[in-house]
């Protein structure tokens, strides 16, 4: 089989970095899917993903599914899409379930679940006590994109956390879009990127933008 090669962007990323990195994405759907995707073009070396939920007709216009995945797990869809674009040395997992308990990491980490609340449990258990040095919240809502970038033990995180009654409604018709979702992706794998290779130092207070940052709050 052919190898992928990524001399195109050795200067953006060195292949060595990205190889041996590890990620955590917690939520495989629309933002999960699309981060996961972008990353593993990137040459990324480890892969964990984590959902419960199966692929449905309606995730297919914004999810990185194809058709022939409907009814499948998503996690078990991605794991697929994902070995199709990278090395047969890229490590590759999945997990089917919820986050129950504390689960220590290690590796940046990609919360892209729908809910608050979901986000709240995922920063508890497990996001905080991660060894990756990064953690990126990505929270999507119809053309409503933000991105919190921060250090596991930065706990200005947690007020950015509010109920899920406080959130704004969205009806069923407006949650999601296709380029919203590849711009999500995007703006994950260009952060994962730059974490990477050096030019973000994501230490706990430092780093070389504010440690919370709001990337691209505004309608795409």
């Amino acid at each position: 089989m052919t190898t992928v090669e990524y001399t195109r962007q050795e200067l953006l990323l060195d292949p060595r970095a990205a190889a041996n990195a590890n990620v955590h994405v917690f939520g495989c759907g629309t933002v999960g899917s699309n981060a996961s995707v972008e990353l593993a073009k990137l040459g990324i070396g480890g892969f964990t993903v984590y959902d419960f939920d199966t692929v449905d007709p309606h995730n297919i216009p914004s999810q990185r599914f194809d058709r022939e995945d409907i009814g499948s797990l998503k996690t078990d869809a991605l794991v697929k899409q994902l070995a199709r674009v990278t090395n047969d040395t890229v490590s590759i997992s999945s997990v089917v379930s919820r986050v129950e308990g504390p689960l220590l990491v290690d590796g940046i980490v990609i919360m892209a679940v729908d809910s608050m609340s979901a986000r709240e449990n995922i920063w508890s258990k497990i996001a905080r006590h991660s060894t990756g040095g990064l953690v990126l919240d990505m929270r999507m809502s119809g053309n409503l994109l933000q991105c919190y970038a921060f250090h596991p033990n930065d706990t200005r995180y947690e007020h950015s956390l509010f109920s899920d009654d406080d959130a704004e409604p969205v009806p069923c018709g407006g949650r999601t879009v296709s380029y919203t979702g590849a711009l999500a992706g995007c703006i994950a794998a260009n952060y994962v990127r730059k974490f990477l290779a050096g030019l973000i130092h994501c230490d706990k207070g430092s780093l070389s933008c504010p440690p919370i940052c709001k990337i691209g709050r505004a309608h795409v």
